[in-house]
């Protein structure tokens, strides 16, 4: 599998032509390659053969094998010329899936409606009842050789239903399939895609209006639900309606969430946003490394977005909603297994890490050091899992008009949601909020 796997990533990789200067110019990037992974398999040949071995140890070697051919493959081609060299910008797609009849289709929709398919590889975390056929993640025709879904890159981890921990553990499993790509984009299981996508969300994203440049830019938003997008002509049609991340919902204990906001016409620029969305995340690779996936917060499912969002802008990243639609999701799914247990230790080093304090006492913290110290879950690893310091946690409740004290954010849609909602040019007040200097500030008033 991992030869297989490698073998079709490379291929994926070289700018292949069917002219013979273009060949000419592939087959030494072609020899080299295939150089580096014949040392690469006989190195790790170890770990795949001699007896079973458990599935996540044999994929994670397999990506280091990956990561090694794209590193080769990157240095050896030019990018950016034209649209041959926006295609070879790769994007790593990170899908989690538990017990998901839907998510074959998702992953076969995926590569259909992507103009460059070759440009994308997925991650692919699949917890299943193996006795239930359609619960397979990746779809079965596809490991016939002849089929021309082979070649698609997919790197699966495959384990029983039994062994899950909730959404935001199956994502840390995901992310770590992450190999060097140019661009990191987190989706759901259940979800249909506007044709193209691929080349649309890069073109979104690298045009963001950040002063920090598209590296520091962050996609993302619930996106629309799939009944919007509806198939003509081979293809699915775009609404044209976006929503936007501009408010928040209510609170789960001490801490905000799930967050809310609008729904508005599609717009020709992406738009300013205090929060992040878990069904649809889009930046440059080197987000995976900044703010990696954190693997202490088992069957947590309220908290993983305001984590995630504290964690990447106090590490320096600005969000934004995509301007147009680029994937669909299938909400309700009544009826589809669901897995939740007790997150209690998961909610308490949210708590700990978003250092929240008790409602009405300014002051105080919901989880103390001294919380922490008896369950020493709460904080483990917080220096990689941890908040940024490109800006402070007390910085992020301001610039989202959150009152973490009070538990209240009345004043979030008169603001975000009015502010940012509607058609550009779009006010800079934001980035003098997030602390950008030269820009005009609203004053953080709350």
């Amino acid at each position: 599998k991992a030869t297989v796997s490698v073998l079709n990533w490379a291929r994926a990789r070289v700018p292949w032509s069917v002219t013979a200067r273009g060949m000419a110019r592939s087959l030494p990037l072609l020899a080299l390659t295939s150089l580096v992974l014949g040392v690469l398999l006989v190195t790790c040949s170890g770990g795949f053969g001699g007896g079973a071995r458990p599935a996540e140890r044999v994929v994670l070697k397999e990506v280091e094998v990956v990561k090694e051919v794209v590193k080769v493959v990157e240095k050896a081609v030019p990018g950016g010329a034209a649209d041959g060299g926006a295609a070879l910008r790769t994007i790593f797609v990170s899908v989690a899936a538990y017990r998901d009849d839907e998510c074959q289709e998702t992953i076969r929709e995926l590569f259909k409606a992507a103009k460059f398919p070759e440009r994308v590889r997925v991650g692919l975390v699949c917890q299943r009842d193996f006795g239930v056929e359609a619960e397979q993640c990746y779809p079965p025709e596809w490991k016939d050789p002849a089929h021309p879904g082979h070649a698609y890159n997919v790197t699966l981890d495959d384990r029983p239903a039994s062994d899950g921990k909730g959404p935001t553990w199956a994502r840390y499993l995901a992310a770590e399939l992450y190999a060097e790509e140019h661009y990191f984009m987190m989706i759901d299981s259940h979800n249909v895609f506007a044709h193209n996508w691929d080349v649309d969300i890069v073109a979104m994203h690298d045009t963001c209006d950040t002063p920090a440049g598209p590296d520091k830019c962050v996609l993302s938003v619930y996106p629309q639900p799939w009944e919007q997008a509806k198939e003509a002509e081979g293809r699915r049609d775009r609404s044209h309606f976006v929503a936007h991340l501009c408010g928040n919902g209510g609170w789960t204990g001490n801490y905000p969430g799930p967050f809310a906001g609008g729904v508005t016409q599609a717009s020709s620029a992406n738009r300013p946003q205090p929060f992040v969305g878990a069904g649809l995340v889009f930046g440059r690779g080197q987000l995976v490394k900044d703010v990696p996936f954190d693997p202490h917060l088992a069957h947590l499912f309220h908290g993983e977005e305001v984590l995630l969002a504290a964690r990447l802008w106090t590490h320096g990243y600005d969000f934004f909603s995509p301007a147009r639609n680029v994937v669909y999701h299938h909400y309700g799914r009544s009826g589809k297994p669901r897995t939740f247990q007790d997150a209690r230790v998961a909610r308490k080093r949210v708590e700990y890490i978003l250092q929240v304090p008790l409602k009405d006492q300014p002051g105080s913290r919901a989880v103390t050091d001294a919380d922490a110290a008896a369950a020493p879950a709460i904080a483990v690893d917080l220096p990689k899992y941890g908040l940024g310091t490109a800006r402070s946690i007390e910085h992020f409740w301001r610039y989202a008009r959150l009152d973490v004290v009070k538990k209240a954010h009345d004043k979030v849609s008169s603001y975000w949601c009015s502010k940012y909602g509607g058609q550009p040019p779009y006010s800079e007040e934001w980035k003098g909020d997030a602390g950008y200097a030269g820009y005009p500030t609203s004053g953080f008033a709350l």
